[in-house]
């Protein structure tokens, strides 16, 4: 009966799409949900599909942070879940607001292995001045 009660409140918590089961409780800083103590993907693997193997991680298959639905996830080691965040963030194409990754719009990170959108770089460098020195 209890784990019944603790299945509802987890589905309460959803906003299903066609594919994902999007989390729309508590998150962290990091995006991921929070289901009691513990990361709400991590609690839905286990419970709807199998334990965690000690020492892996959880990949989203699907490459979206809040999603829990347990078909988009996969136990890995870290250094797997590292490549495939680094892959994915190559082939993207858009930053986050929407301008296209091409030509002057675009820094490569020299270290980090990551593309920024200069447009959204100049504009929250123009809103921190605007801070500082108020017009």
């Amino acid at each position: 009966m209890r784990r019944r009660r603790t299945v509802h409140r987890f589905f309460n918590r959803l906003k299903s799409t066609i594919d994902c089961w999007l989390w729309e409780g508590r998150l962290d800083k990091d995006g991921y949900g929070i289901f009691g103590k513990i990361r709400a993907h991590r609690w839905s693997y286990e419970v709807f599909r199998e334990e965690i193997p000690r020492g892996l991680q959880i990949d989203h298959l699907c490459r979206v942070r809040n999603c829990v639905n347990p078909w988009h996830l996969e136990p890995v080691t870290s250094q797997e879940n590292t490549r495939r965040g680094i892959q994915f963030r190559k082939f993207k194409t858009h930053c986050p607001k929407g301008h296209e990754y091409t030509g002057n719009n675009v820094y490569y990170h020299p270290t980090k292995n990551f593309k920024t959108c200069r447009k959204c770089k100049s504009l929250q460098m123009k809103q921190a001045r605007s801070k500082v020195y108020p017009l």
